[in-house]
């Protein structure tokens, strides 16, 4: 059961998006208030960017839970270029934690998030449907899915993708595992 959830805001947001409630900072205490945030938090959810304040934050992160709990979704954009350059960005800043696995571009596969087996990052990713329907409404059951699967690995000790692969084949078999 996954309790309340806390979101920090950009305060240039002049109004606010769907989803959880946030909280705004000013410039002066974002960062105290945000490490208290983080090491109150049972685990650390990301949505993709390249800004110098998220990377920070994803540094934080890892530094007070370790990477089991900590995820970083990518967001369903509509514009793959936008998405491509957060995606570049977000890597080459953290490739010391997020190790050289994870591909520099962002792959023609539809990825949905990065979680961590061990100390190596792992693409969970989804294969491409028509695109007749809703691109968020595709992409909602996609994304319960993920957050059920990482609360799953939570309960569990993963500790390499090989073992997070056999995990996988046993528990959900129709899940594919593939290695690069």
């Amino acid at each position: 059961r996954i309790g309340p959830v806390v979101a920090i805001g950009r305060p240039e947001e002049r109004l606010q998006p769907l989803g959880a409630s946030r909280d705004y900072l000013a410039d002066t205490d974002w960062q105290r208030a945000v490490t208290t945030t983080i090491a109150d938090a049972a685990l650390v959810v990301f949505v993709l960017g390249d800004s110098e304040s998220l990377l920070w934050e994803f540094r934080k992160a890892i530094e007070t839970h370790g990477k089991r709990r900590t995820l970083i979704i990518v967001p369903p954009l509509r514009d793959r270029t936008e998405l491509a350059r957060r995606w570049s960005g977000f890597v080459r800043a953290s490739v010391d934690l997020l190790g050289a696995g994870l591909p520099g571009q962002l792959p023609a596969r539809s990825v949905l998030a990065i979680g961590f087996a061990g100390d190596d990052a792992v693409m969970i990713v989804s294969d491409e449907r028509a695109r007749s329907r809703a691109l968020l409404l595709r992409s909602r059951s996609d994304y319960r899915l993920v957050f059920r699967l990482f609360g799953r690995l939570l309960r569990e000790n993963i500790t390499s993708p090989a073992a997070l692969k056999g995990f996988l084949e046993k528990t959900v078999p129709i899940v594919a595992v593939t290695e690069r």
